[in-house]
């Protein structure tokens, strides 16, 4: 009879030890240590010609119709932190140059159009530095109020905007020669 009994008070125990253990509580012979974790993630900012239908023109002395280069389709992506300011501008990279003739910059505009609303012609150099776009030479396109669901986009046709560019010698004599230069494109957070 003693050694039922013995036997009884042994499987008591050992069901007590394994429910502490169940329940988390770290035996009293066991250190613990923490480790902090930190992840990141870099903002996005991105700008590509989806469209371009530029081509060479014929210049015409005192005169703003008929001087379109063509049409650019600017494609912006971004992935940005909440509350951020996108401007898309553009600016002469190289000034229109034959030889030793130039064409003033201010001579060529731009007319940016997004989703049917134009800005009409503005003629390059007519930007001071608001937005952070410092360029002389600048012409702003399109502004765009970063929040909501609107913090994350690509490839979105929505957001795409389309440039023509033309040049307006309105009261000028260009010299006759082959002209090249640039504009160039530049998407800007703040």
């Amino acid at each position: 009879m003693l050694r039922r009994t013995l036997s009884l008070a042994l499987v008591t125990l050992v069901g007590a030890a394994g429910t502490a253990a169940a329940q988390g509580a770290p035996p009293s012979d066991v250190s613990t240590a923490a480790v902090a974790l930190a992840a990141s993630k870099a903002e996005f900012l991105g700008l590509s010609i989806v469209g371009n239908t530029v081509s060479a023109i014929t210049v015409a002395d005192s005169s703003n119709t008929g001087q379109t280069f063509g049409t650019i389709t600017l494609q912006p992506e971004w992935d940005l932190s909440p509350s951020r300011f996108v401007t898309i501008y553009a600016y002469v990279s190289a000034q229109l140059t034959s030889g030793t003739n130039t064409i003033a910059n201010s001579s060529l505009e731009a007319d940016a159009n997004t989703n049917g609303t134009a800005t009409g012609y503005v003629a390059f150099g007519s930007v001071n530095t608001a937005h952070g776009v410092t360029n002389s030479n600048a012409v702003i396109l399109r502004d765009i109020n970063v929040t909501g669901k609107s913090k994350v986009t690509s490839s979105q046709t929505a957001e795409r905007t389309a440039v023509t560019l033309r040049l307006n010698t309105t009261g000028q004599h260009i010299m006759p020669g082959s002209y090249s230069g640039s504009v160039t494109f530049v998407a800007h957070v703040q």
